[in-house]
């Protein structure tokens, strides 16, 4: 067995306002030996106290590292370093507001160990929760499946693609040169796509690894509020359309990832509905989508069409938009209460 099994890569920006001694605490209190697992938080020159409090945490557990990045690389930058320092057999990433389910990595280094040939991705579930409600429902819940290949894992089940979601084999990620864009919002969506490209074996197991934190400050929650986030969402679908156009040209799933990519160019033009900015701005961010995309939306095709309409009748809706989100966000909320 290679030691360390795992290598816990964690990007820290403002650590300690956004739960990052929460998150450490699940990690340490998950009952694997320090030679089990490494820890890598990787500063990305926080303004706040979070490194000088990671190097202090250092002194206490002596498998983790700290390193601080002279400048901001971003979440998917801090991820790339923290593969780099790795040593880790296999590699994991977590999110410093969210947190390990009681018990699941050690579920998880058992797993791992009790099979001679471990598939290069492995597929984990999460809890998705707002931190008000924090609940056990699997989200993917899809029962326990076999080793697949690539192409069968996408097309039995979907773009299970979020990188705290998954176990992925430290040398193939490495040999395949997988790595994230840096400097850029929404990083992990074509990230997703080109690591199912390279893996040649993929496994779902239903386990609860992760409890992942919805909430009001999320990059992902303030796509309406702030233009570089959904600047950052338009040109990640645009990069996952240009891995359909080249990685995946010939393959038997192309069609499912121009699907990916219309799906987030969707997402684009519902939320520009509720941005409140410039005419200009927001025609010339409808442009980044490409006229090559067969869209099954009626806003991207309108978008598509008559981008400045579509920008200059987005810049009415707003406080429709805001209402609607509201209505869509409380019976979201009450529809998780229910299922406890």
């Amino acid at each position: 067995m290679e030691y360390p099994l795992f290598s816990i890569i964690i990007p820290v920006y403002n650590g300690l306002t956004h739960d990052l001694p929460v998150c450490l605490e699940s990690i340490w209190n998950q009952g694997l030996a320090d030679e089990c697992c490494e820890v890598i938080c990787v500063d990305d020159v926080s303004p706040d106290e979070s490194y000088d409090w990671l190097v202090g945490q250092q002194t206490l557990h002596h498998n983790l590292k700290v390193i601080r990045h002279k400048e901001n690389l971003r979440q998917g930058g801090a991820r790339n370093t923290g593969v780099e320092y790795a040593s880790g057999r296999y590699i994991l990433f977590i999110d410093q507001d969210d947190y390990y389910h009681p018990g699941s990595l050690k579920e998880l280094f058992g797993f791992i160990v009790g099979h001679e040939t471990a598939p290069d991705v492995i597929i984990t579930d999460s809890a998705f929760q707002f931190r008000s409600n924090p609940h056990n429902n699997l989200q993917l819940n899809f029962g326990q499946q076999p080793v697949m290949s690539n192409i069968d894992a996408v097309r039995n089940l979907g773009w299970c693609i979020a990188p705290w979601r998954l176990c992925i084999r430290r040398e193939f990620y490495v040999n395949a040169g997988i790595q994230f864009v840096d400097k850029v919002m929404i990083e992990d969506i074509d990230w997703g796509v080109t690591v199912m490209y390279h893996a040649q074996s993929v496994q779902y197991i239903p386990l609860l690894l992760i409890h992942y934190n919805k909430g009001e400050e999320s990059t992902t929650d303030n796509i309406y509020r702030d233009v570089n986030i959904l600047w950052g969402n338009t040109w990640a679908a645009r990069r996952v359309y240009e891995l359909y156009m080249t990685l995946y040209s010939t393959s038997p799933i192309k069609q499912w990832v121009m699907d990916l990519a219309d799906r987030y160019f969707n997402y684009s033009c519902r939320y520009c509905l509720g941005l409140r900015g410039h005419l200009s701005e927001k025609a010339k961010l409808l442009k980044v989508i490409p006229s090559g995309l067969q869209s099954k939306f009626p806003l991207v095709k309108l978008a598509m069409r008559t981008p400045w309409l579509y920008a200059f009748v987005s810049c009415f809706t707003p406080p429709v938009f805001s209402v609607v989100r509201k209505i869509r966000r409380t019976r979201k909320a009450v529809k998780i209460a229910g299922k406890q």
